[in-house]
């Protein structure tokens, strides 16, 4: 299934010529360090095996960051391309984004401690 996001992407890179090299993918939140799709980008931005790396919209990338995150892969002559630009957000309205994407980090931590103490504390049903 190519997902609506996927296809953007892929049409605006053959609008523009580039020759697509890989697709990372991952499951998960901006928010979330941990992904293993992003980690890979990072190492194969380091290998110099592309230098572009295109995007719907930076907050899929990294929620907070993206600037850092932009600078360090510019070490490696990679360029971030975001194709959905959102500019015209009020810093604050871009304030009230970022309180709720800590709020939902915060509650998602909280329901998984939740759900794993559940699992310890589960009594096996016996006949």
């Amino acid at each position: 299934m190519l997902y609506i996001a996927e296809f953007r992407l892929k049409n605006y890179a053959n609008r523009c010529d580039f020759k697509l090299i890989r697709i990372y993918k991952d499951v998960g939140s901006g928010l979330n360090t941990n992904r293993k799709g992003l980690w890979r980008l990072i190492q194969d931005s380091k290998k110099s095996q592309f230098s572009a790396i295109l995007i719907n919209c930076k907050d899929r990338l990294t929620r907070f960051g993206y600037k850092y995150l932009e600078k360090y892969l510019s070490e490696f002559n990679v360029k971030i391309i975001c194709i959905n630009k959102l500019d015209d957000k009020t810093p604050e309205s871009e304030l009230v984004e970022d309180l709720v994407a800590i709020v939902h980090s915060f509650s998602g931590k909280l329901y998984r401690m939740r759900r794993t103490e559940n699992k310890k504390n589960r009594k096996p049903i016996t006949p």
